[in-house]
């Protein structure tokens, strides 16, 4: 399994929901005051957001929570897809 770099704060399949037919969806910075066309996976995320620091230190996973959230989401896109 690769190790995943971007963590989504918003799920990919939740953000999928507001696209057009061609996966695309408006998004407004408010930081910038711009709008933009974007897909799911390049938003609602930061690098290593959910990465925990300091566990390779004592032999653990640091990507341990990551891994939980997306067996979570996961459950939880085949529950809410019915």
């Amino acid at each position: 399994m690769t190790k995943a770099k971007l963590h989504h704060y918003v799920p990919q399949f939740y953000l999928r929901r507001f696209a057009n037919e061609k996966g695309q969806f408006w998004v407004w910075d408010k930081t910038t005051d711009k709008s933009f066309s974007t897909a799911p996976k390049a938003i609602a995320a930061e690098t290593d957001f959910y990465k925990l620091h300091g566990f390779a230190k004592m032999g653990r996973d640091p990507l341990t929570m990551e891994k939980q959230f997306s067996d979570l989401e996961g459950n939880v896109s085949l529950i809410t897809n019915q």
